[in-house]
């Protein structure tokens, strides 16, 4: 079956949880100040899921990969309080909010900040993650904005070379303080190289050790 892309898409209930299992598939770490239980991750995801700021490969009506975006405001993922608080509970609602709400990366108006790739296990290696960077760039490029920025993990040796072959290049990599220490590259794109100036690192606000490339 020949996998289909589609920007912005119209999701039925069940295509919004398959997208947000896929996405909790492959950031499960990151959602960790929401809840330890993974159905309910899942459920918050499938609430705050943004499809304006979504892109998503079907294989037949089935999500097999998805690819969040931020820019000019919005972005893949908005956690509202009163979701937050009809699972876990006002307290815990609110704390999460607060803890979610820290570790949203900053960026520049002119910029379009991936939010994360994520491809369902099985269908990886068949170049969805390519076909997914590519509409991301065109979408920076029909917006009128001037670069494309993503982390990724030091030791994501695999995801390291798709996006070096896809014309990104490493800026700068931070040391995260929380235990335990993560390292990650920031990667850019430019949609103009001969007229792009790259993102000063201390305009990158998160906490940690920002060290230049």
């Amino acid at each position: 079956m020949i996998p289909t892309l589609h920007i912005n898409p119209v999701l039925s209930e069940r295509q919004r949880r398959q997208a947000a299992l896929v996405y909790y598939q492959s950031f499960a770490g990151n959602f960790a100040p929401l809840s330890r239980s993974p159905r309910q991750v899942v459920r918050l995801l499938c609430r705050a899921l943004n499809p304006e700021r979504t892109v998503v490969v079907f294989a037949g009506d089935r999500v097999v990969a998805v690819a969040g975006m931020r820019f000019r405001g919005q972005q893949m993922l908005h956690f509202r309080l009163s979701h937050l608080a009809r699972h876990l509970g006002w307290w815990q609602g609110l704390l999460s909010q607060t803890t979610t709400g820290y570790l949203l990366r900053s960026q520049e108006p002119d910029e379009l900040l991936v939010d994360g790739l994520a491809v369902r296990e099985s269908w990886r290696g068949r170049g969805i993650g390519k076909r997914l960077l590519t509409a991301i760039k065109e979408i920076a490029c029909s917006e009128g904005l001037s670069v494309v920025r993503l982390e990724v993990e030091a030791d994501n040796s695999a995801a390291l070379g798709l996006y070096r072959k896809m014309g990104f290049r490493e800026v700068f990599f931070w040391e995260q303080d929380p235990l335990p220490p993560e390292e990650k590259i920031s990667m850019e794109w430019p949609v103009h190289p001969e007229t792009y100036r790259e993102l000063s690192p201390e305009k990158n606000r998160f906490p940690g050790r920002i060290h230049r490339r």
